[in-house]
């Protein structure tokens, strides 16, 4: 989100980091400590946005005006509500580090690694870019959205083996701000993720891999992309639109996509990814969720090999 330290943030007041590595949002905290044996990972996994307390909260009846790119052409209906599901939350992050599970002895199956160039690499033993070694995240591992209610992607989460599938139900409040109007938008809406990394987190934390959710701990984005704008370093491009816009939703997306459209404009996947968490889920901080473990789509599958 390895013993990674990474997932996102977004003071006003300020909430405490949940730990410094993954990615995540508004009250994004990132968490996630990397060992720097060859088996260690270099992926950030939990940057939070630190949370807008209730007295600056957004307004949460504005018309964000945005719609969502959809990238599938197929009919895929929403997941069955799951019946015994754990209460969990998300981040976010991407520090563009080699996963846990991309070193062979951490999965049976490893993930593919990337070069700079984003071109796929041979070796499961390359060193992570967050250790001074050649291999970064691959960006094909970014978020794209199945339908309105529906999206699919990658995420750091400590407990289990890695290709790891799990559904996420959004039940529309913020884990720092209850009342966070970009959770709200969450509200009946369910995402699947495959697990690819671990980190410093809560057992019960999902930090979502999103380009410009924040690098966390670790940072290799700076050096792959060359860029020396990444917003807050827990919480991205996510929380600091956040901070230059409270009150406002809708100019708070409209920051994080001149942003993303700055940073990634030769990087489309990145770039669709970034939009797609100021689009789909409203530059949610930290949403609440109820998870549990399902088969993982084919569509994961292809991407990861797992």
């Amino acid at each position: 989100m390895v013993k990674y330290t990474y997932l996102l943030i977004f003071s006003l007041p300020v909430s405490l980091p949940l730990a410094a590595g993954c990615g995540s949002d508004s009250t994004d905290e990132g968490s996630g400590e990397h060992d720097s044996d060859m088996h260690a990972d270099s992926s950030s996994a939990s940057n939070s946005d630190t949370s807008i307390d209730s007295d600056t909260a957004l307004d949460t009846n504005q018309d964000t005006g945005f719609t969502t790119d959809v990238d599938s052409d197929s009919d895929v209906s929403d997941p069955v509500p799951l019946t015994n599901p754990e209460s969990g939350f998300a981040t976010h992050y991407w520090d563009c580090c080699k996963p846990h599970c991309g070193w062979n002895g951490n999965a049976s199956s490893p993930v593919q690694s990337c070069d700079q160039d984003d071109t796929p690499i041979d070796s499961f033993d390359e060193t992570s870019a967050c250790n001074g070694g050649a291999a970064f995240q691959c960006w094909n591992y970014a978020p794209f959205a199945v339908s309105d209610t529906l999206a699919y992607g990658f995420a750091a989460h400590n407990g289990v083996d890695c290709g790891t599938c799990f559904q996420l139900e959004f039940s529309g409040t913020g884990y720092h701000n209850p009342s966070d109007p970009g959770a709200a938008t969450l509200s009946n809406k369910f995402m699947i993720v495959q697990v690819v990394n671990i980190g410093g987190i809560a057992e019960d934390q999902f930090d979502l891999l999103i380009p410009g959710g924040g690098v966390g701990d670790f940072d290799a984005c700076t050096r792959q992309w060359g860029v020396s704008d990444l917003g807050e370093r827990y919480g991205g491009y996510f929380l600091q639109c956040r901070k230059e816009n409270i009150g406002n939703l809708q100019d708070t997306i409209s920051c994080v996509k001149s942003k993303c459209n700055s940073t990634f404009a030769e990087k489309k996947a990145l770039l669709k990814a970034c939009h797609w968490w100021a689009e789909w889920a409203s530059v949610a901080d930290n949403p609440n969720l109820r998870y549990g473990k399902v088969d993982c789509p084919s569509a994961l599958r292809a991407i990861s090999g797992m």
